[in-house]
């Protein structure tokens, strides 16, 4: 009787415990999810008492126990977001009117793109993007003084923009001087990053960089090629460009016969290309921006030049308006350029996603311009939350340790000096063809003009078309 008693007692005790322990239990785990779940709550004691009956087999009588467990459950109150109430004031200084006003629009919509995608989502650790946007137009002195406006009335954390290398420089000198950080929309003269300064960081590729993609492409698809033309117009840009390809063209079996600077928005390039027609080139390339390269594209054929005629760096005729000024005499030309939607790299469905989604708000794609101004919002983006931080240094050691991924862009990183160290990854040929359905992309494209539009040719990661001789 007595084992079976102590027997029967064990049960119940047991049993008893078993259930404060699950109590006990059941409060800690509570309140480790209110602290790890951020579930906010006033501290308070709670009673709760348990009662057990167990009858063991073949006793005598039922036995009651009764435990009671007094716990006081604490949660943490989440954290206020680090830049709660804050503002992130990034200043934009863009060509908005004038001759560069298509460039620098589009670069300004892929801003405000990135931006209104950032602040719908809640901003950046509680702070909300505010645009102070400044128009140059195409004097690059009111460029600087834009961003000493910027920096020392608006007090922006940030300054972006440019375009034009020229506009870059006088940015970047003010920048310089005030410690401010400094990302560009374009500017590709490779000095722009050579001048050994802190602050500046380049979005674009250099000038070498578009003519080697070039040189190597243009030697495919022109194998016969030697005596080769250059039209460079005569700013920061084109001749920096110039000096990139008169350096390279011996690797690619090229003699300049022809490289002398034009006059920018020269109303009549005929003369110019009687002197180039002299010459007797195998290969026309130009340097040039938007309506310059349009119009010799077309006054080339009156004067009788039926030689091919190729952009030979960045600028003009990465967009879909040179397409509506040169008409189908652009089909064949290609380029290289940083973006454009008609490619498979880095992830085709990513790439169409965004593309459609810009047009479908701006009515004009992603080309070069566009993409930098999206991609310098998320690099702030990423930096900021890293730095967790609106100080000037802090946002400028953050964009300097950039090593972010865009599904539809690619790797994002910066050189020590500032440039842009993606363009091995991310720089695509493309050349003008006639639109059809391709690897993915459908022929009923909005960014397309005449018939025409541009495809990734090279490399063969981001290719949807082959390349081909006109």
């Amino acid at each position: 009787m007595y084992y079976a008693e102590r027997m029967r007692r064990g049960v119940v005790l047991s049993a008893a415990i078993v259930a404060t322990i699950a109590v006990i239990v059941g409060f800690v785990v509570g309140i480790a999810g209110g602290y790890f779940w951020g579930l906010s709550a006033v501290p308070a004691p709670v009673t709760v008492t348990t009662t057990k009956t167990v009858t063991a087999p073949g006793a005598a009588k039922t036995v009651t126990a009764t435990s009671t467990v007094t716990a006081t459950k604490t949660v943490t109150a989440p954290a206020a977001a680090p830049l709660a109430g804050k503002v992130i004031k990034v200043g934009v200084v863009q060509p908005l009117s004038g001759p560069l006003a298509y460039f620098g629009e589009s670069g300004l919509d892929g801003v405000k793109f990135a931006t209104d995608e950032i602040n719908a989502k809640g901003g950046v650790l509680g702070a909300k993007i505010e645009l102070h946007i400044e128009d140059f137009g195409i004097d690059y002195k009111a460029a600087a003084a834009a961003a000493e406006k910027l920096i020392t009335v608006d007090k922006v954390n940030v300054v972006v923009g440019g375009f034009a290398s020229g506009a870059g420089y006088t940015i970047e000198d003010v920048t310089e001087k005030y410690h401010v950080p400094y990302v560009t929309i374009g500017c590709s003269a490779d000095t722009i990053t050579a001048r050994g300064y802190h602050w500046v960081f380049r979005t674009a590729p250099n000038s070498t960089e578009y003519m080697l993609m070039m040189g190597h492409v243009l030697s495919m698809l022109y194998p016969k090629a030697k005596r080769v033309a250059i039209l460079a117009e005569n700013s920061e840009y084109g001749q920096a460009s110039l000096r990139a390809i008169k350096k390279l063209a011996p690797q690619y079996g090229w003699t300049i016969v022809y490289d002398e600077p034009y006059e920018k928005r020269t109303p009549d390039f005929r003369p110019t290309l009687q002197k180039v027609k002299a010459t007797n080139p195998d290969l026309i390339g130009l340097v040039s921006y938007l309506t310059d390269a349009a119009l010799i594209m077309k006054q080339s054929k009156e004067v009788g030049i039926n030689v091919p005629i190729s952009t030979i760096s960045g600028a003009g005729p990465q967009t879909l308006k040179f397409i509506d000024l040169t008409g189908k005499g652009a089909e064949g030309m290609v380029m290289a350029s940083e973006f454009w939607p008609n490619k498979k790299w880095p992830y085709l469905p990513a790439v169409m996603d965004i593309s459609y989604k810009f047009w479908d708000k701006y009515k004009r794609p992603i080309d070069f311009q566009a993409w930098a101004g999206i991609g310098v919002m998320y690099i702030i983006k990423d930096a900021v939350t890293r730095a967790k931080s609106l100080d000037h240094t802090d946002l400028r050691n953050a964009i300097a340790s950039t090593n972010m991924f865009l599904p539809w862009m690619g790797p994002i990183l910066f050189y020590p000096n500032g440039h842009a160290g993606w363009w091995k990854y991310n720089l695509v040929t493309y050349q003008i063809q006639k639109v059809r359905q391709v690897d993915g992309i459908p022929a009923n494209i909005p960014w397309q003009s005449n018939g025409l539009s541009f495809y990734a040719v090279y490399p063969p990661k981001a290719a949807v078309a082959a390349l081909t001789t006109p």
